[in-house]
């Protein structure tokens, strides 16, 4: 069954609108999740209760923007989407720390807290900042602070393995 507009010249008018509107100012962004992790050793002369600091583990993520036709200079926003700790030793497992914090620096921007796992509630919190920026920097890197309960009797290494979601528009 056919209805028949009852001003055709509006409605054509109105169609051909709305299909010039589909196209303008619509970005192309996509989004994607990378999962990465890295390593950081305690040693077994770790202070107890005082809030240790990692030295800088920097975050390559060129080979993941190639690999999804994107590059630096188009990523739109990052955040960290999930975060697990987990320890080498079973004798000294995350529980061993009362707080442990990752965050991300550059040089030319403040440190930026990005989740938190806490020995209180045993559960890790993200905070849903977009660090882009901070990629972007050519001096970026993840630090880790913690807050051992207990030092480990012998060298252990943790993995920090978490999720990062990217936004960007694709290469040209």
């Amino acid at each position: 069954m056919y209805i028949r507009p009852k001003y055709p010249v509006i409605a054509t008018l109105a169609c051909l609108f709305l299909a010039a509107c589909s196209t303008l100012g619509i970005d192309n962004f996509f989004t994607f999740n990378l999962n990465k992790s890295f390593s950081f050793p305690v040693p077994p002369q770790t202070p107890v209760g005082q809030l240790l600091t990692s030295p800088g583990i920097p975050l390559s993520l060129d080979s993941a923007l190639a690999a999804n036709n994107t590059a630096l200079k188009y990523l739109k926003a990052v955040k960290l989407t999930k975060l697990a700790f987990t320890s080498d030793n079973a004798a000294y497992p995350v529980s061993s720390f009362d707080t442990m914090i990752i965050s991300v620096k550059t040089d030319s921007l403040p440190l930026l807290w990005l989740g938190s796992y806490s020995r209180s509630v045993d559960a890790t919190v993200l905070s849903n900042n977009d660090f882009a920026a901070y990629v972007k920097s050519s001096r970026d890197s993840f630090i880790i602070a913690f807050k051992a309960n207990k030092a480990p009797a012998t060298l252990t290494n943790f993995t920090a393995n978490f999720t990062l979601a990217l936004t960007a528009n694709p290469l040209p």
